[in-house]
């Protein structure tokens, strides 16, 4: 069975995975319950933040740079 791997997890859920890298973490959470349980913990764990946070519109030249 592959380690958890914490920090992956952790990673993910704050979105600061490739392309590739979410990708092969999206299998892991289809495959391994351990895993899948060790995002949902980070999901739990950072979700208060996000609720505190207010959202922020960039202006429409951020868009346009991109």
């Amino acid at each position: 069975m592959p380690e958890v791997s914490e920090d992956l997890a952790g990673e993910f859920v704050l979105g600061a995975l490739e392309a590739n890298d979410r990708s092969a973490v999206e299998r892991r959470i289809r495959n391994e319950p351990d895993f899948r349980r060790a995002v949902d913990a980070w999901s739990h764990r950072l979700m208060p933040l996000l609720e505190r946070m207010s959202p922020v519109i960039p202006p429409a030249s951020t868009w346009a740079a991109i």
